[in-house]
């Protein structure tokens, strides 16, 4: 089961001044299109990125290029230029959505990056590393001194060039650049107070001369000014990004007065302290002197106020305390993090809040929820849930989640639950789930096999091989169909009424308009091996170094009026070497570009939705072309392209009537799964269709088969008897007869 979860920042704030007068060089046109657009289409082209936000200089990001809304609107953004580059990255990051786990930062001014190149940048960051591109150093480079004389010839075999996209985990780039700018999210800040005024650095001088370079005069107000020699200067210290005000002084009082004039304003019925354990002088002193400066003054002395530190004094106006911010793999998070429960929170006599545990991303599936919710009976902890009202809407199992919350609440407080059961229930990697038991309820064990993608019903992907361990086991099944993924074409494709654009049938019709950059050499011939036996396009390109391109087109004997198509849908065969294909349409004034990444091998349908705002006049289309952008160095890319058709309408991949072959079984139910849809299937329990706000709410229905597996090695098979027109992501539970009591008398009402 894959999510998109990259986020992209293209940087195209620059002014342009090494570029020359004129145009901005990120919004000229090169290779076909604007340099800015080259960039933005590439990675749009991606299925793992979420969002793209383009950081544009101020004078644009609110009336930017018309030509921008050739990317998908859905997945972009503008953001804000900043004074630095570095400014104007943060900026970008910090307009992307929380599903961004992954973060790739590229300057515009690079057009032409091959696809390959962007791969091994996010595989190096999905294995927790950072990485940029580079290219190897080639010139000879001189080390010269002070009088301009030539001292040495520099060693080049270490050096290379760095080139973009650079890649990061989102966390480790924000805190390198909240490092960059003040020490960090865990520095002490990087600011400095000379009489009036405050002064940033970046970086101290610990040799002669010694002093702060980088520096930002005039922050926060303050003006610039001469200062004498020896004036005094003192370090203004921050902690966790905000700086902490001196409690010796009366500053406590004026800021705990205007927090509690917030606080009783609201009528607040929580306060949290965070990041109160990071104070200056001795903790035990300090906590304390904040946290009484704030209460004293807040007029509801019931409400509940929790926090990640406390002292002698807060501890008893303390409800609990929080462990962590709980994101991406759930399970794992709190695995980490479990050992401080017995070593901090509950030595010092605190109740634990398990928490804030994140509903954003659709991975974070009910089992991860209830995995912590496990937890937090093991260790009678109460848990907080953070979510928006976005995800409250669209998340496919938010309902489920947040009455699970409440089921485990009630049996936590219900005081009933044997230690036995609690035991079990804080042990890792062991997962539970709470369910019916009569007329009574139980936490049935769950073995939750991983995550399987179908790419299509060859015998490959569709078959595998579980094992059973834990005695026999009763079978559940989880479906879900990420959005957009195709692996067959639907009715629109096949109707009366979509519109052949190109058969294949003759090459000749490509030969008045063959173009490469030089160097690259190319090929067009027609095939008899397309899909269903129709011929194909079989389109090659060589390009000496990164970055070539190459195109073959063709025209129309007549313009074709095709202002009533919804998209256009065709078959590609990958061979995954690279570079982007891009299919063009042209109607002898404009271009429409329509791009697919080159990253995988063998026939894939394709179903490309016109645009909401036209780029060309769709009533006289004219021509149309075939691309290869971003070759890679001296790699063979060979694609086919089958059964290019206008569509009078968008179809949407679908899985219909799903069959599971289990042990020789079978699992099927009469029931069509949607893009965006899940689908859940437990024994004695039915199945949930969680449809989301695009379809309807969720559905149920009963299925009374129930298959059990003994001890050993089952072979599955996963199978539609109408063709797979989605490419699902499924799973298989398996549920053994372990059952763990809510009570002490093993039932539970």
């Amino acid at each position: 089961m894959t999510a998109p979860d990259v986020g992209v920042v293209i940087v195209a704030a620059g002014s342009s001044s090494r570029a020359g007068a004129g145009e901005l060089k990120q919004f000229r046109w090169v290779a076909d299109r604007p340099m800015l657009l080259h960039s933005l289409q590439l990675f749009q082209s991606r299925a793992d990125v979420a969002m793209v936000v383009c950081v544009l200089p101020r004078e644009f990001a609110g009336d930017p290029p018309p030509w921008i809304l050739q990317c998908d609107t859905e997945r972009l953004l503008v953001s804000v230029g900043g004074r630095t580059r570095a400014e104007s990255v943060r900026n970008g990051i910090a307009d992307l959505p929380p599903e961004c786990r992954l973060v790739l930062v590229h300057d515009a001014a690079r057009p032409l990056v091959p696809m390959p190149v962007v791969d091994r940048v996010v595989d190096a960051v999905r294995s927790g590393r950072s990485a940029i591109a580079a290219l190897p150093v080639v010139d000879t480079l001189k080390e010269v001194g002070a009088s301009g004389q030539i001292v040495r010839t520099v060693e080049r075999a270490s050096l290379w060039r760095a080139q973009t996209p650079q890649g990061f985990p989102r966390d480790v780039l924000l805190r390198a650049h909240r490092a960059a700018e003040d020490g960090g999210y865990d520095g002490d800040g990087a600011v400095i107070q000379i009489g009036n005024e405050l002064i940033r650095y970046t970086e101290r001088s610990m040799k002669p001369p010694f002093g702060f370079t980088g520096c930002a005069r005039g922050l926060h107000g303050t003006a610039a000014a001469t200062h004498t020699r020896g004036a005094r200067l003192t370090h203004l210290r921050k902690s966790y990004g905000y700086f902490l005000f001196d409690m010796d002084t009366t500053l406590i009082n004026e800021v705990a007065d205007n927090l509690a004039r917030v606080v009783n304003a609201l009528n607040a019925d929580m306060v949290y302290w965070d990041g109160s354990e990071r104070l200056q002088g001795d903790h035990a002193y300090y906590n304390a002197k904040l946290q009484k400066a704030f209460y004293d003054r807040f007029k509801n002395k019931n409400m509940l106020i929790q926090g990640s530190s406390h002292s002698h004094y807060s501890w008893h106006i303390h409800a609990r305390c929080a462990s962590a911010d709980g994101h991406g793999d759930l399970k794992g998070y709190l695995d980490e993090r479990t050992p401080s429960f017995t070593s901090y929170y509950f030595p010092n006599l605190m109740p634990l809040d398990i928490g804030w545990y994140y509903v954003y991303d659709v991975q974070a599936t009910v089992d991860q929820f209830e995995y912590v919710l496990n937890k937090s009976l093991g260790f009678d902890s109460s848990i907080s849930l953070q979510t928006s009202p976005k995800h409250i809407r669209e998340h496919p199992y938010v309902d489920v989640i947040v009455d699970l919350i409440g089921a485990y609440e009630r049996l936590r407080l219900g005081g009933k639950l044997p230690e036995e059961t609690r035991a079990k229930l804080r042990e890792p990697k062991r997962d539970y789930r709470l369910m019916r038991d009569g007329r009574g309820q139980a936490l049935q064990r769950v073995i939750y096999e991983p995550w399987r993608d179908i790419v299509a019903l060859d015998g490959k992907t569709n078959v595998w091989e579980i094992v059973v361990t834990e005695g026999s086991c009763r079978v559940g099944v989880d479906i879900q169909l990420p959005s957009g993924q195709w692996a067959a074409p639907g009715p629109a494709y096949r109707s009366e009424k979509s519109v052949s654009l190109e058969d294949f049938s003759d090459a000749r019709s490509y030969d008045k308009n063959r173009t490469t950059f030089a160097g690259v050499t190319q090929s067009f011939e027609i095939a008899t091996d397309g899909v269903e036996g129709k011929p194909c396009a079989v389109y090659s390109a060589t390009s000496p170094f990164r970055g070539g391109w190459s195109v073959v087109g063709r025209s129309f004997s007549a313009p074709l009026d095709m202002s009533s198509h919804k998209g256009i849908g065709f078959w590609l065969r990958g061979d995954g070497n690279g570079a982007q294909f891009k299919l063009q349409l042209r109607d002898g004034k404009g271009a429409a570009d329509f791009y697919i990444a080159n990253n995988y091998t063998g026939w894939r349908y394709h179903q490309l939705a016109r645009p909401a705002k036209d780029a060309i006049d769709y009533r006289r289309l004219s021509h149309l072309y075939l691309y290869y952008n971003g070759l890679p160095a001296r790699t063979n890319v060979t694609c086919a392209i089958s059964g290019l058709r206008a569509l009078p309408a968008l179809d949407e991949p679908a899985v219909i009537d799903p069959v599971f072959e289990i042990a020789g079984q079978k699992l099927t139910w009469p029931v069509t799964l949607l893009s965006g849809q899940t689908f859940t299937y437990w024994p004695d329990e039915g199945v949930r269709i969680s449809i989301g706000e695009k379809h309807g709410p969720v559905v149920r229905f009963e299925l009374p088969q129930t298959i059990t597996l003994p001890p050993g090695r089952h072979a599955v098979r996963f199978t539609t008897p109408a063709s797979l027109t989605a490419l699902p992501s499924v799973r298989l539970t398996l549920q053994p007869s372990e059952r763990l009591p809510l009570t002490k008398s093993g039932k539970t009402k």
